[in-house]
């Protein structure tokens, strides 16, 4: 048979089973198909800003690293004047819609409706054992042809090509073993190496799986999946609860009064999850993520229990109430979720489940945690099992590791404290073994002090780990050991993310006294209701807690919360030396210096926010109370009006004032203010000579001026 016709009856044998496959959706929960549930909005980071930074966590905001929308059918396309893309990385987070991103590109272009210009589209689940044990071409052409000699075929064809006009859409980096993600494995030189060089990529992933992956030269393109942001999942719940509309409206005040559970909501899959709760629950939502998803959990179980033990309670408030006829079988479970983390191991066949779990029949399948679903791939291995969701299994190996001995979860911290596979199943873990959970179950081995203090001292932990681990806990004294490791710097840091925000703020409850806090939040995703958090914390410590640099730099937060940070909680400031509240949109701010002390101030950084009249005439007048006596450098780039003339009269007085009050003044910046030629000269003028490391930058002239020198020449 001729090369090219093997290769087109690939294709056609390809497309019709793409066209074909359907999941078995039957019994299916939670949802993971249908226009309420994905809302898979592409954009695209420019790799000069993106690949060197990486994406912030979801729901992190970062101005510096520009986003563009970008259309499905245009992954692969760029204008003409630009490099084409060969290879790009689609990032999101479990639950986000990559998976089903995947199945509609591989559906609309066996349809001919988007990626046209490809002649070959395979799909490759890289979830599944098949394709992550594949060693060579042939073996994963097998998978989507049954004919031998058409797959060697093929493979000569395409090694002649070099792969041109073929796109490989490769789905769960995350979800491959370590040594299958290494440079020397199969897989990698198949997507990133020599062995298809001109073959096109598209590879989907956590993005802390393939943050590696961004420096290597052939990846040309780096792509968010976006979930619902606030407004997204107040439309969802509405949509969700049409014929509830009281039922709807509670949930949205719930989830006002929760940040943590709100920004798990950005996932769609999550906040559908939570909405099927919703429809049965009959309490507060939960707090924290360990009890969440042991709500969660509980509920699936209660829902398939029912059909099978119709006498089941109406309810289940501990995994201790699961009918005694399916005791064993549910702690099975937990363990052998906990066997296939550590194997990463996501998908099982029926032999495979039968043998690994013996004698369970149809007990395993009547609790809802494992589902069905037809191979993705054309050939493959027909129905597969899978659990519900990734983080149900995470939840369940967390249980299961919760119920053994503390000296055995210690070996476990030991041997997988910095694997990335582990990140939720901690969480979860020390949230389920804390004393102060109460919706667990008596075989749960609750953490002693001791060993909570050994897995303090596991240098494979980070930071951000051991507060995501405390909150989860809501244990005060565990708390207090995390801060103590912290000290000043439990704040410093960029990039958090809604979460990482309201574990931090609570570990600082419970710190004792500290006088050099350094609160440094930007770049991510605290709004208004998360910084009420920290005017509460700061105001209720009675000055204990003294705040000495606070950055909250392009963080969107509205002008009354931070004015509010400032006035409740002043007591906090007086030692504060460095603000920078640099690219926000704060224009009345200063009025809170008015009724803050902040003479130890040193440094005040406010650029980039428009100010105009009212913000600067409120910074004079905070100048001449004496709230800035120490102050020794002021940013005020882009901050003035449009108007060359009234800025020249603003920074003529406020100058003025700042020469009367503030004689330690050294560095001004004024940058990208419209100033023009009598700006300029009004401030020659009455600029004090001491003022000698100005910057100013004037429109529509190319003149930077520096230093007092350069004064004379004008």
């Amino acid at each position: 048979m001729e090369a090219s016709e093997a290769l087109s009856e690939l294709v056609e044998g390809i497309k019709e089973a793409y066209r074909e496959r359907q999941l078995n959706t039957e019994e299916q929960w939670p949802p993971v198909r249908g226009h309420k549930l994905i809302n898979l909005q592409l954009v695209e980071v420019e790799k000069e800003e993106g690949f060197r930074a990486g994406l912030p966590q979801h729901g992190a905001s970062d101005d510096k690293v520009k986003r563009l929308p970008i259309l499905h059918g245009s992954l692969f396309r760029v204008e003409e004047s630009k490099k084409p893309v060969r290879k790009l990385i689609v990032e999101g987070n479990t639950g986000i819609g990559k998976t089903t991103l995947c199945t509609m590109l591989a559906e609309g272009w066996a349809e001919g409706k988007i990626l046209t210009q490809f002649d070959c589209l395979l799909l490759l689940p890289l979830r599944d054992q098949l394709v992550s044990s594949a060693s060579s071409l042939p073996d994963l052409l097998a998978l989507h042809h049954p004919d031998e000699i058409i797959c060697e075929s093929v493979t000569r064809q395409l090694k002649r090509t070099r792969g041109k006009g073929v796109l490989i859409i490769a789905d769960g980096w995350d979800e491959l073993s370590e040594v299958n993600r290494s440079k020397t494995s199969f897989l990698y030189n198949l997507l990133f190496g020599r062995l298809l060089p001109s073959a096109s990529v598209l590879l989907t992933s956590r993005p802390s799986a393939s943050a590696p992956l961004h420096n290597i030269p052939s990846v040309d393109r780096l792509v968010e999946v976006v979930g619902f942001n606030e407004e997204n999942v107040k439309q969802y719940i509405v949509s969700e609860f049409q014929q509830f509309p009281e039922k709807a409206s509670s949930l949205i005040q719930q989830l006002e009064n929760n940040p943590v559970i709100l920004s798990v909501c950005s996932v769609p899959l999550n906040c559908a999850i939570v909405c099927n709760l919703w429809h049965t629950l009959d309490q507060e939502l939960s707090r924290t993520l360990t009890e969440l998803y042991t709500q969660i959990v509980l509920n699936i179980i209660l829902r398939n229990v029912k059909k099978k033990f119709p006498d089941c309670p109406i309810s289940l408030n501990s995994f201790d109430e699961i009918p005694n006829d399916l005791q064993d079988t549910f702690w099975l479970i937990c363990e052998f979720a906990y066997q296939c983390l550590l194997l990463d191991q996501f998908v099982f066949l029926e032999a495979e489940l039968s043998f690994r779990l013996p004698n369970v029949g149809d007990k395993l399948l009547c609790f809802g945690l494992l589902q069905s679903a037809r191979s993705l791939l054309p050939v493959g291995h027909g129905l597969s099992f899978h659990f519900a969701h990734l983080t149900i299994q995470e939840f369940l190996a967390a249980l299961h590791l919760a119920t053994l001995p503390n000296e055995e979860k210690l070996k476990v911290v030991e041997a997988h404290a910095d694997s990335s596979r582990f990140d939720m199943v901690w969480r979860f873990m020390f949230g389920l073994a804390s004393k102060h959970n109460v919706s667990r179950s008596d075989k749960v081995i609750s953490l002693e002090d001791v060993l909570m203090d050994q897995f303090l001292v596991a240098k494979k932990f980070n930071k951000f780990a051991l507060c995501r681990m405390s909150f989860e806990t809501l244990d005060p004294s565990f708390a207090v050991r995390v801060s103590i490791m912290f000290g000043k710097d439990l704040l410093n840091s960029d990039y958090y993310s809604p979460f990482d925000c309201m574990a931090r703020f609570y570990i600082l409850r419970y710190v004792e006294r500290c006088n050099n806090i350094v609160i440094r939040i930007g770049n991510c995703g605290i709004n208004d209701r998360l910084l009420k958090e920290l005017t509460d914390i700061l105001s209720n410590a009675n000055g204990k807690l003294q705040v000495r640099y606070l950055s909250l730099q392009q963080t969107k937060l509205s002008d009354k919360s931070v004015a509010d940070l400032f006035k409740i909680a002043s007591a906090a400031f007086t030692d504060l030396d460095h603000l920078s509240l640099y690219q926000n949109n704060f224009t009345d701010v200063m009025s809170s210096f008015i009724h803050t002390s902040c003479t130890s101030l040193t440094q005040l950084h406010l650029s980039h926010n428009p100010l105009g009249v009212s913000g600067i005439q409120l910074l004079e007048t905070a100048v001449q109370s004496g709230a800035f006596i120490n102050l020794e450098l002021l940013g005020l780039s882009n901050t003035l009006t449009e108007d060359a003339d009234v800025n020249g009269a603003l920074l003529t007085t406020l100058l003025q004032s700042i020469a009367s009050h503030c004689c330690r003044v050294l560095t001004l910046f004024l940058y990208d203010n419209n100033l023009g030629l009598p700006g300029l000269f009004s401030i020659k003028e009455n600029i004090p000579l001491r003022l000698n490391e100005i910057g100013l930058r004037i429109t529509n002239f190319t003149t930077l001026l520096h230093s007092e020198s350069q004064y004379s020449q004008l």
